[in-house]
């Protein structure tokens, strides 16, 4: 019947146990002394914990609850480690299915007491190589129920601390269950349940809690009103929130990290992501996943989480997650696997991206190994195509690819190839409604406006059109937090603007065809609006723009770029030239202008406009 559990589901093993009256057969194994050697005592615990992983199963287990046999199985010292660690585990998942238990709760800290009993059975250490089969058994027995039940209480702020760093209710269990690594096998439950309990461990539990509200496609804020609405009704509606700081999660990283949660995490994907060969088809490889997807996204995800912490990315990195996360993210996807499985593969990748970006995003990529490097590069770009990515995962990969970016034109040529599309998912991102993602492609873009596949999208009247968009688009009247590099607030779409202005005067140099492009599209008065803006990093790149238009443009470009600025760039090469006495006669907006013209950043632009002046009179 637990067979039946576990092979053929929840339904086929409530029918199988109600039919054959398995409930009463379980408690009479259970009350027997253990003169079998506690065989038929395991068999009925099994039974008992197979039961409670579903909900139909749950249903059955009332009279084992009722006559306290499970507890009295968990706190007889004779039982069996294996009765005793099925016993644990069941009573955890009837816990948490009907939400009784919580970090004081009694039974929790029973649970908690047993499972690292248990763990000082399961480890390696403590039997040695010369245990007998029989021995190395009742430890992979231990360690399964071990970390089954710690997967289910690790939810608890309490208990991960009591994890890290010992209590009076039991002692710390980190270092025994970064031992555990050597006893995984593909497909197994312990790499899953290793996997899962560092996932909860490395973050924090509102974290968790928004992202079960996004799956749910509700916001915080309606979750407030759902528990407000409960509330006033007589209900209460569960969270299951506690403290939980930041500070607590990069304390237990830390300690995660000494007690071989690396080792043990790319163990699991390892295992996990070990394939077989299996016939070609048109010279592709097949592959098939030795383990579960679940596990690789549990582990890839809790990868993302440790790289968070800023003190474990030096960790990460030497330990050679890098390269591991850049295989994953480009793992091909087997065929066969279900709607559930590609779903979490499809995830795996996008955390192992993730996982990528958040140690790149603080790491000087030239200080890792060229082939490394390039290697990050495929999955980053991956994931910024994948549907499912959160805004912080598009983010920080575009800081990721902005970073790579900057070490050179190996780099930016990868990023732009056709093999990689790069410059089609980042655009994607360009329009996406998120003003941060905004913002971090056109900087990224930006950052690839020397190479050719670049140039020549910026020949393209569309993109042109979308270009000197996000660079008029600097102002729409909300200031606040965001600040220019004189420290003067500015529209939150500053940024992208000046960004966009910097690719458009790139994308020109020394390109005739670019720079009549980029007037029949509208430079001319876009370069108006930039260089009367008073913004000194929009007037500079705005003049740098208009002087390469100036130089290697036609005539007609020529001629309107002049009429629509000559007149402004002699203004401003008045007021230069004021005294200051003069100057306060002045209008208001001419005087903003004086004191923008005035400051030691706007010299560098001043010399281009003064260029671009003499430029443009040539001809008049």
């Amino acid at each position: 019947m637990a067979a039946l559990f576990l092979a053929g589901g929840g339904e086929t093993g409530a029918w199988a146990m109600a039919r054959s009256n398995g409930m009463q057969d379980a408690l009479l194994l259970l009350s027997i002394p253990s003169s079998d050697e506690g065989v038929g005592q395991s068999v009925a615990a099994a039974l008992l914990n197979a039961a409670s992983g579903h909900e139909t199963g749950r249903g059955l287990l009332g009279p084992a609850i009722s006559s306290g046999a499970l507890n009295r199985l968990l706190q007889d010292e004779r039982s069996t480690p294996t009765a005793r660690a099925c016993a644990a585990a069941c009573l955890a998942k009837i816990g948490i299915a009907a939400k009784a238990l919580d970090s004081s709760n009694d039974d929790t800290g029973r649970l908690l007491a047993t499972a690292t009993e248990l763990l000082k059975v399961a480890d390696p250490e403590a039997h040695g190589e010369a245990a007998t089969e029989a021995r190395l058994l009742e430890a992979r027995m231990a360690a399964d129920r071990a970390v089954e039940v710690l997967s289910y209480l690790c939810t608890k702020t309490a208990v991960k601390e009591e994890l890290t760093s010992g209590s009076g209710r039991c002692v710390a269990a980190l270092e025994r269950l970064g031992r555990l690594e050597s006893m995984m096998t593909a497909g197994d439950g312990l790499a899953y349940g290793l996997a899962h309990i560092y996932m909860n461990m490395s973050v924090t539990v509102d974290e968790l809690h928004r992202e079960a509200l996004a799956e749910k496609e509700m916001t915080p804020e309606q979750y407030e009103q759902l528990k407000k609405l409960q509330e006033t009704h007589g209900q209460k509606l569960e969270d299951g929130l506690a403290t939980d700081s930041v500070d607590q999660v990069g304390r237990r990283v830390q300690r995660m990290v000494d007690t071989g949660a690396i080792q043990t995490l790319l163990k699991v994907i390892s295992v996990s992501s070990a394939t077989s060969e299996g016939s070609q088809t048109q010279g592709k490889q097949k592959s098939k996943l030795a383990g579960s997807c679940l596990s690789l996204r549990t582990a890839a995800r809790a990868f993302a989480n440790m790289a968070c912490i800023q003190a474990a990315r030096g960790r990460l990195l030497a330990a050679g997650v890098l390269p591991r996360m850049s295989t994953l993210a480009t793992f091909p996807t087997p065929d066969g696997l279900t709607t559930k499985e590609e779903k979490d593969l499809n995830f795996a990748k996008a955390h192992a991206a993730h996982c990528i970006a958040k140690l790149l995003v603080t790491t000087n990529p030239a200080g890792i190994s060229e082939n490394t490097r390039l290697g990050t590069i495929p999955g980053l770009i991956n994931t910024a195509r994948f549907v499912d990515a959160t805004n912080l995962m598009q983010f920080e990969i575009l800081l990721a690819l902005t970073n790579l970016a900057s070490v050179g034109e190996t780099e930016q040529n990868t990023i732009t190839s056709k093999k990689h599309k790069g410059l089609q998912a980042i655009g994607y991102l360009q329009t996406s409604d998120h003003r941060l993602v905004r913002r971090a492609a056109t900087e990224c873009l930006a950052n690839l406006a020397a190479t050719e596949s670049f140039r020549q999208q910026l020949q393209i009247p569309e993109r042109i059109k979308l270009w000197i968009a996000f660079a008029e688009d600097w102002d729409d009247g909300e200031f606040g937090e965001v600040k220019n590099e004189d420290d003067i607030e500015v529209g939150p779409d500053y940024k992208t603007a000046c960004a966009a202005a910097g690719a458009l005067a790139m994308a020109t140099i020394e390109n005739p065809e670019a720079c009549d492009l980029h007037v029949k599209e509208g430079a001319a008065t876009a370069i108006h609006s930039l260089l009367s803006s008073g913004k000194v990093e929009l007037m500079h790149r705005a003049a740098y723009w208009a002087l390469n238009i100036a130089r290697f443009g036609g005539d007609e470009s020529k001629t309107a770029l002049s009429e629509a600025n000559l007149e402004y760039l002699g203004m401003l090469k008045t007021i230069a030239g004021m005294s200051s006495s003069v100057a306060e006669s002045l209008d208001e907006d001419q005087r903003r202008v004086v004191d923008v013209i005035r400051q030691p950043s706007f010299e560098p632009a001043m010399k281009l406009i003064d260029e671009l002046a003499v430029e443009l009179g040539k001809d008049r």
